[in-house]
C-alpha cells in the first residue's frame, strides 16, 4: 500500500491498518514486527511501532509485540567486527591486486588454467552490495591455495593465508554469508 505525502508512524499505522481490514487479517494473530530503526518506525512516542501497541491495547489484544531489526542492518554490523573485518580487507586487498593490474589478471587467469583450477578467476568485490561479498570470499576460499601460489610467484607475501586462524575467520565468514545471502533472497 503505498504512502503518498507523509511517512510518520501515524502514516504508516493507517496504511497498515487498513492492509490488514483488506486483507482480513486478524491483528491480534500479530506477534513480530521487523523495521529499519527509522524514528518514524520505532519512536518511543510517535513511531510505527509504539502507536501499533497503542492501537492494539485500546482494541483490547494482550500479545506482546517483538520488535526486530532488519537483518540487513544485522548483516552490516556483522561485517564490522575487527577479525571479520580484517578478513575482508586482506581478501579484498588481495583481489583487487589480481584484477586492477592487467599483467596480474592475465598472469592469474594462465595460471588458474594451467593448474586446472575449480575456477578460472576471482569475482570482483563491491561493498555497497552484500550479495557480492558472499560471492568473492567463496571464489576466494574455493582458490585459497592457487592464490597463495600466485602471490608467492608475484613476491607478494600475505602469511594470513596459512595462518589456521585466518583461514578458520575466512571458511567462518564465508558460510556465514552464504547462509545470509539465502536469507535475503527468499
Amino acid at each position: 500500500m503505498p504512502l503518498t505525502n507523509t511517512t510518520t508512524g501515524a502514516d504508516i499505522l493507517e496504511a497498515v491498518l487498513k492492509c490488514f481490514n483488506c486483507y482480513e487479517l486478524d491483528l491480534s494473530k500479530l506477534v513480530s514486527i521487523t523495521t529499519d530503526g527509522a524514528p518514524a518506525m520505532v519512536g518511543k512516542n510517535k513511531g510505527f511501532v509504539a502507536l501499533l501497541e497503542k492501537h492494539m491495547s485500546a482494541a483490547g489484544y494482550q500479545n506482546k509485540i517483538i520488535k526486530l531489526h532488519c537483518i540487513i542492518h544485522q548483516e552490516a554490523l556483522c561485517a564490522k567486527n575487527a577479525e571479520i573485518k580484517e578478513v575482508m580487507q586482506v581478501v579484498v586487498k588481495i583481489v583487487n591486486y589480481i584484477l586492477s593490474q592487467g599483467l596480474n589478471h592475465r598472469d592469474f587467469r594462465s595460471l588458474m588454467e594451467e593448474l586446472n583450477a575449480e575456477h578460472p578467476d576471482v569475482k570482483y568485490f563491491c561493498d555497497v552490495r552484500w550479495l557480492s561479498r558472499g560471492a568473492t570470499l567463496q571464489r576466494f576460499y574455493d582458490l585459497l591455495e592457487e592464490i597463495d601460489m600466485f602471490l608467492a610467484m608475484k613476491d607478494q607475501h600475505y602469511p594470513q593465508l596459512k595462518d589456521s586462524a585466518w583461514t578458520s575467520n575466512l571458511g567462518f565468514l564465508v558460510d556465514i554469508t552464504q547462509k545470509l545471502n539465502v536469507l535475503n533472497l527468499s
